[in-house]
């Protein structure tokens, strides 16, 4: 709201709700500077007279001021912008949530308080420097002291009608006890600048719309993620909505409502779809996140996860794993086209995603121990993208374990395919071409224009030998020199290129010298083909010949390739014994 001041102050930091993704400082704003226009004459919300002595509708605090002096201007105790406030026995509606990140670290904390009982009037927004030294362990329903400077904050033109008030905190102290308040039920065309900083509960409604960051309802409620990132669908139901009342700064478009945790949204109706439904759409544009095209979709899981990076201390690990869609199989029961899709947590939201059924993740430790596994049947909620090309569920939101099933069987390929067979073929991955000073130029090889249909896909190449035994990707180090780098691939009948994406315990194309424990590592431009010396368990040979050979079709690097999920996927040639080649122990 707009308040008198006393004093002009500034907005030091970027307002609260960006996500992970956002790690920009927007320039400092002047507040609005303004007259009171009435708000609060004669609103008194009746909760809690009688229980303390009132003045100017607002309680009145011994030593101290309540937070309805900061919020009503018609209080007898009213407290002006700029001028410091002690608000004493105050309650946290919220917990402490970070905001303003740079590099995943949060720059700033928040926390909404509320007088006791819960009021109009009676919330606002606290918030403090990361490195202010101030609690940041703060849950619903702790009892706290908080003193600050009173501010009214806007990012955009001064003629906007309306500001966020904050205090500015410079101590924040807990003063015992934790019982959260109750919210006041209220309809969403209620919400005005009465309930900035409350704590309301909206009964019902059907999304109609999401962006980012940000969803609305068909009753004209936007309702924001910043403290609990949701993902909503267009037409879901809700029950009910619980959460803080806070005045949109970013677009200035009026209030919005900031559910806090898992509970405070109801969905009543949440839709699903297959993922042969999910693929037949237009994947999101752009690697945005939160909100853009999210869906909730069900499947089989056919691979554990597979950890794509987890070496990012900051951010976080990137993992995946793949489902399909039981329903979509031929008269044998093996998988049709577009029948699979890749499932993401990304670092920016693996911390926030929501696990059901019995799932546990110590995502931290980067251990999975009751994570998904093959034939779980899940619900997956997330946006609908795509990563590097391959068709993928990305910030993920929710996984949930719905029950266990037989995985069907994987599609069949075969070099003279016979009823219910594919030709080997379809899965020709190519090659990108190459051309860089340092390497000579590699002429680019085509891929099967019916490959893309099968990616994500679990299939079957039936009676294939090794044509190529280590078949090697033109590779560029940073600051280095271009050469065929030996990742484990090899080539089989149909020109078919197998990978190792899952990195299996014993790996059919070997490992180089160079892990933590070896003595002798050897340098990335070393690992050739030509250096077998240095190249551990390595079980590829021209001519081996395998009677199946099966595994999830994955688009890495331009190339589609056929990757085992395990040893068992490998039919018909036997790998070599461990340790065999120049292995430290």
């Amino acid at each position: 709201m707009l308040r008198p001041t006393t004093s002009s102050t500034v907005l030091r930091a970027l307002a609260l709700g960006l996500t992970a993704s956002l790690s920009f400082v927007l320039a400092c704003p002047t507040p609005g500077e303004g007259e009171g226009e009435g708000e609060g004459e004669g609103e008194g919300e009746g909760e809690g007279e009688g229980e303390l002595p009132f003045e100017g509708d607002c309680p009145v605090v011994e030593g101290g001021n309540s937070v309805c002096d900061v919020q009503n201007p018609d209080s007898a105790n009213a407290v002006a912008v700029g001028s410091n406030v002690v608000l004493t026995n105050v309650v946290a509606t919220s917990p402490a949530f970070g905001s303003s990140f740079e590099g995943g670290i949060p720059q700033r904390f928040n926390v909404f308080v509320s007088d006791d009982p819960n009021a109009k009037r009676g919330g606002v927004f606290v918030t403090y420097f990361a490195d202010s030294g101030l609690p940041t362990d703060i849950a619903i329903g702790d009892v706290l002291t908080v003193e600050g400077t009173v501010s009214e904050n806007r990012l955009q033109a001064a003629t906007k009608p309306d500001s966020e008030t904050r205090i500015d905190a410079t101590a924040i102290t807990k003063a015992g006890g934790n019982t959260p308040l109750t919210p006041l039920t209220i309809a969403a065309n209620e919400i005005n600048e009465d309930y900035e900083g409350v704590l309301v509960t909206i009964l019902g409604g059907t999304v109609a719309s999401t962006q980012q960051f940000t969803f609305t309802l068909d009753n004209g409620l936007k309702v924001a993620t910043a403290i609990f990132p949701y993902s909503a669908i267009v037409g879901e139901t809700f029950t009910s909505i619980t959460g803080v009342v806070r005045y949109d700064i970013f677009t200035e478009l009026g209030f919005e409502l900031s559910p806090r945790v898992a509970a405070d949204i109801v969905s009543s109706d949440r839709p699903t779809k297959t993922v042969t439904e999910v693929n037949a759409e237009t994947p999101c544009a752009g690697d945005s996140q939160f909100n853009q095209c999210v869906v909730a979709m069900e499947g089989i899981v056919t691979s554990a996860p597979i950890f794509i990076n987890d070496n990012d201390a900051v951010r976080g690990p990137l993992f995946g794993f793949y489902v399909a869609d039981p329903a979509n199989v031929d008269a044998g029961g093996r998988f049709g086209p577009n029948s699979g899709i890749f499932v993401t947590v990304t670092p920016e939201n693996s911390a926030e995603v929501t696990l059901g059924g019995g799932y546990v993740a110590d995502i931290d430790g980067r251990n999975w121990p009751t994570s998904p596994k093959v034939g779980d049947v899940v619900t997956v909620s997330g946006d609908h993208a795509e990563r590097f090309g391959l068709p993928a569920l990305r910030f993920t939101s929710s996984i949930v374990k719905t029950g266990t099933a037989t995985v069907p069987l994987p599609a069949l390929f075969a070099e003279t395919p016979a009823a219910g067979e594919h030709p080997l073929s379809d899965l020709k991955g190519g090659r990108p071409a190459f051309t860089d000073g340092d390497f000579p130029g590699l002429e680019g090889i085509p891929a099967s224009p019916n490959v893309g249909q099968w990616e994500a896909v679990l299939v079957e190449l039936k009676n294939v030998e090794t044509t190529n035994a280590c078949y090697a990707q033109p590779f560029k180090p940073a600051n280095g020199t271009a050469f065929a780098r030996d990742f484990g691939n090899f080539l089989v009948t149909g020109d078919v290129e197998i990978g190792d994406i899952f990195r299996l315990e014993q790996s059919f194309g070997g490992f180089f010298r160079g892990g933590a424990n070896d003595p002798s590592p050897i340098a990335d431009a070393d690992k050739t083909c030509a250096n077998v010396a240095n190249k551990c368990e390595d079980s590829r040979v021209a001519g081996q010949e395998f009677t199946s050979l099966i595994g999830i079709v994955d688009f890495n690097f331009e190339v589609n390739r056929v990757n085992p999920r395990t040893a068992a996927d490998i039919v018909g040639v036997s790998l070599v014994p461990e340790g065999t080649g120049n292995c430290p122990d």
